[in-house]
């Protein structure tokens, strides 16, 4: 039976909810080894919500608390502020990281905790928080009036402290999305219909509460899942995934290696900083551009065969390809004959390692002349999902016209935006030659007002699809 003290009442708060979930799931990817609820044992209870043991063997004591009324954030005169029981926020975690030098302490809020984060940040080193602490004299007596007495006025002890401290400050709904997005990555219904991630956070919230002052490790929870027909994902031997993006791949570059020039790619200027040396792209989001015909699509193929050949897992998607009613990543996912979202299914099959997700015909979506501008919340939600995974590139190619005449497209230019501009510049007069030379035609031969325009490889490639005659008189 659950010890009495309010516990299921506190579980109702749903921000301390989504909070223990959150971390429950991290138990299940294995950056937790066990999280406790509620601990029985006084010392380890005393002013946090619960507790995880970590992979990495330390002990993270969590204290939840979802807004203050008092003041626009926590400052510390509100994180040391004595209640009815003599204790304090910060006294209560600073009393669990002084237990032993694996313990950390961490203070979760929809508000932040600026002062204090201010002073964690300033805390490597004695010489680097002096100097900070000398540059603000509020900053300074507020350290001193509440942090101190809490570390028996040992600014050395003080300082260690804060460096096993940390907070975070996330609203009810980003935590919300962070915790359903979560649950996508790592589960599936073995009946196999759409998660619900709604009723994956009732099973693991009832596993909580039944296992209350408990430890609860991964075992423990995949088996509660799974007798609700929810398991792990695994991505790895998961064949069929892999084929078909295999199949995505294949299906995108097969009839772009059909239109280049002389069965090889022309180098395009420009293209340069689309890949690493070793693979991988060379930038976390990479936006190319170019003018109509001007070979973006060959050259993402390429990239696409390259990344490939370098055993990096790579994805793409032609927006002006998409099938009507889509509106969500999940619906893309599934259009599209994958088990999840694209960027989500992409994240697993590379299991942490690099990968890339290439958009292309962006433009489709523009609402300068593309026929299908309904779709960019759609891209914007795929962009958001890609940024969650550390080792995922985005390469999005896009027209030029389209880029400068649809401002939400031409914010993806401006500073700030996150992506790095590749604008591909027509061949050279030399490619062109060489290109003519390759098929056999006499270059002083090709009519000289027409020589300007084989420089876009479209025109090149539509050239070379002429009869012979029709290239020496122009028609």
């Amino acid at each position: 039976m659950p010890a009495s003290g309010g516990a299921a009442d506190k579980l109702c708060n749903r921000y301390e909810a989504l909070w223990v979930i959150d971390q429950l799931l991290r138990v299940v990817d294995g950056a937790g080894c066990q999280l406790t609820y509620e601990p029985l044992d006084p010392d380890e209870s005393q002013g946090i919500e619960f507790a995880v043991q970590k992979a990495d063997g330390t002990t993270d004591y969590w204290s939840v608390k979802r807004q203050t009324t008092r003041a626009a954030g926590w400052t510390l005169a509100l994180m040391a502020r004595l209640d009815d029981r003599g204790r304090s926020i910060l006294g209560d975690l600073m009393r669990h990281v002084k237990r032993d030098p694996s313990h950390r302490g961490v203070f979760a809020s929809t508000l932040g905790a600026r002062d204090f984060d201010e002073l964690r940040t300033h805390a490597d080193s004695e010489a680097l928080l002096e100097a900070r602490l000398d540059q603000s004299a509020e900053l300074k007596s507020d350290f001193r009036n509440y942090v101190l007495p809490l570390c028996g006025s040992d600014s050395e002890q003080a300082r260690a402290l804060l460096l096993r401290t940390r907070t975070h400050a996330i609203d009810e709904a980003q935590l919300l999305d962070r915790v359903e997005f979560t649950i996508r990555k790592l589960l599936y219904a073995t009946d196999g219909s759409m998660l619900d991630a709604a009723a994956v956070r009732r099973h693991l919230a009832d596993l909580l509460l039944d296992k209350i002052h408990r430890p609860l490790d991964r075992e423990t929870i995949l088996s509660v899942l799974a007798g609700h027909g929810i398991r792990l994902r695994d991505w790895a031997i998961d064949e069929s995934v892999q084929d078909r993006i295999r199949a995505l791949c294949e299906s995108y570059t097969a009839p772009l290696r059909e239109a280049m020039i002389n069965s090889t790619l022309l180098p395009l200027a420009g293209s340069e900083p689309l890949l690493a040396a070793g693979g991988g792209a060379k930038s976390e989001n990479v936006l190319v551009v170019g003018g109509a015909g001007c070979g973006k699509s060959t050259t993402l193929a390429d990239v696409v065969e390259r990344l490939r050949g370098f055993g990096v897992p790579v994805l793409t998607i032609r927006f002006d390809q998409l099938p009507e009613g889509i509106i969500t990543t999940r619906q893309l996912g599934r259009k599209l004959d994958l088990p999840e979202s694209p960027a989500l299914v992409l994240a697993g099959v590379a299991g942490g390692a690099k990968s890339v997700l290439v958009i292309d015909q962006l433009d489709a979506i523009s609402m300068a002349s593309g026929r299908r501008a309904e779709l960019w919340n759609l891209f914007e939600e795929l962009r958001r999902e890609a940024e969650r995974f550390s080792g995922m590139s985005l390469i999005v190619g896009c027209r030029e016209f389209d880029l400068e005449h649809d401002r939400r497209l031409r914010a993806m230019k401006a500073d700030g935006s996150g992506f790095q501009i590749v604008e591909l510049k027509p061949l050279s007069s030399d490619q062109v030659d060489a290109a003519l030379k390759d098929a056999e035609i006499d270059p002083s031969a090709v009519q000289a007002t027409l020589k300007p325009l084989l420089t876009i490889p479209l025109h090149l490639s539509m050239f070379f699809s002429l009869a012979p005659a029709d290239r020496i008189s122009g028609r």
